[in-house]
């Protein structure tokens, strides 16, 4: 198992994950003589005391992609040491449904500590007296925690790099919908009502708030590459500069925050609801991947065979694509995890609803360009951690097996006969929730990947919440999807 951080030991008396780090490790014998309390990760305690922190919250995304954080005082936080031992909480937390914090029957039990990643120590720009951190879960022994997404990734990402000498970059498209509320009734109505990259969108209070949404992402490290008004009612869209993997994961879990906290701020709602408005295009998180050796991105053959023209894709992408291409009906269950998503992934509205790719087919659910290929089936509903973690497991067995891409296609696949669909291995993706649960359910390729645990967990909870959705009212179902991301 990969170590969630670097050196950790147990206190074996009181059940405690202790961290080794260097202001433990190189503690001075005169400090201990004199009794003066040490604290690890001094500079960073001066740094955020000097800039007016005093907060920090611990993050982590459950199962359902609801992030939830423990507020920890800055002095509790670094002098008691919670930065290297960690917080307890429940086990119970990651099997919980989008409906309500219900702990369903089979679901994990016990404690759990959350142990902070110091690397993703960052200040929130939209509210500074507060800090955040990211965190991996162990059990009280020391043992990683199964239901851990984010030490998931993290895994899949270490056997990368040992088997193959790969890393990954991603980039994200993030697709929203920016609600207000009518002055007179007090309904939920979309900002406005213009066209894709439509100018007069932007007038000057819509663009302060996309403003201000892109400044307190960048202020959070976060990079913008740029943002314009999508084709639905109040959508817009921010697409966020490529990263190191785990790091990118993480900026899209902030990023997704940071939105919904700055558009409340100017007496706005912000949603990643898959599907906003019937008839309108819906909302994703469209995922962009490079493959990388020795710091070089070779997501390209500068010696391309003819067949792989007009894109000079190499061979070690090419088998990666057809990983995850081979295994998207599983990963469906993952990349768009609601009883909602199925309204998004349907033909002839962009989402990629088939399973075929093409070099720039707006219609295929896998696209290459011109430097990384791009994934879209992902939305607002996913846990980055764990969709992120199937689709590069996927891949890394296509590498592993030097599966084939078949041809790619440049059509629309909705207008293709279903004989024509069936000669080149076309299958329309799971029309429901339930149907791409079947399809991880007979997967044993990620079942081993997720684990017992985490994919029973899983099952479990999206089934439970296939039930209490099912009976719901349609609008009863809009706000709930809408409140809740």
């Amino acid at each position: 198992m990969l170590p969630a951080t670097a050196g950790h030991a147990i206190d074996a008396a009181n059940g405690r994950v202790l961290g080794t780090g260097p202001a433990l490790a190189n503690t001075s014998a005169a400090a201990v003589k004199s009794k003066t309390p040490v604290i690890a990760h001094a500079e960073e305690y001066a740094r955020l005391k000097k800039a007016g922190v005093a907060f920090v919250r611990v993050l982590w995304c459950d199962t359902v992609n609801l992030v939830r954080t423990k507020v920890i005082p800055l002095r509790r936080f670094f002098e008691d040491r919670l930065s290297t031992q960690g917080i307890r909480d429940q086990q119970c937390l990651a099997a919980m449904p989008v409906t309500g914090d219900e702990v369903l029957a089979g679901s994990p039990s016990g404690d759990l500590i959350l142990m902070p990643d110091m690397s993703t120590l960052c200040i929130m720009p939209y509210y500074p007296s507060h800090a955040s951190v990211f965190c991996f879960m162990y059990l009280p022994n020391g043992q990683p925690f199964a239901c851990d997404t984010r030490a998931l990734v993290a895994r899949v990402l270490t056997r990368a790099k040992q088997e193959f000498d790969l890393t990954f970059n991603m980039g994200f498209e993030l697709e929203f919908t920016l609600f207000m509320r009518n002055a007179t009734t007090g309904a939920r109505e979309p900002l406005d009502k213009a066209l894709y990259a439509e100018n007069s969108a932007l007038d000057p209070s819509t663009s302060e708030v996309l403003d201000d949404m892109v400044m307190m992402l960048e202020a959070q490290g976060i990079a913008v590459e740029a943002y314009h008004k999508e084709s639905a009612p109040g959508q817009y869209e921010i697409v966020l500069k490529y990263k190191e993997a785990l790091a990118a994961l993480d900026d899209l879990v902030r990023a997704r925050t940071t939105l919904r906290h700055v558009a409340k701020a100017h007496g706005l709602e912000c949603s990643f609801i898959p599907k906003p408005f019937s008839g309108e295009a819906g909302n994703s998180n469209h995922c962009h991947i490079s493959l990388n050796r020795g710091g070089r991105n070779i997501y390209a053959d500068p010696h391309p065979a003819p067949s792989m023209l007009p894109m000079a894709m190499g061979s070690g992408t090419s088998h990666f694509m057809a990983g995850v291409l081979h295994r998207l009906m599983p990963l469906t269950a993952l990349l768009a995890p609601s009883y909602v998503s199925y309204e998004r992934l349907v033909p002839q509205m962009w989402s990629g609803a088939f399973t075929v790719w093409g070099h720039g087919n707006k219609e295929a659910a896998v696209r290459a360009g011109d430097n990384n290929f791009e994934v879209k089936t992902l939305d607002g509903t996913a846990n980055p951690h764990l969709a992120l973690a199937g689709v590069l497991a996927a891949g890394l067995d296509g590498l592993r097996q030097r599966l084939v891409l078949p041809p790619p296609l440049q059509d629309d696949p909705a207008t293709l006969t279903q004989a024509q669909r069936n000669a080149i291995h076309c299958q329309s993706l799971p029309s429901s929730l339930l149907m791409a649960l079947t399809h991880l359910k007979g997967d044993a390729l990620l079942a081993d990947v997720l684990g017992p645990r985490l994919l029973n967990t899983f099952l479990r909870v999206k089934e439970g919440e296939c039930k209490q959705i099912d009976v719901m009212h349609g609008a009863e179902r809009y706000e709930l999807f809408v409140r809740r991301y």
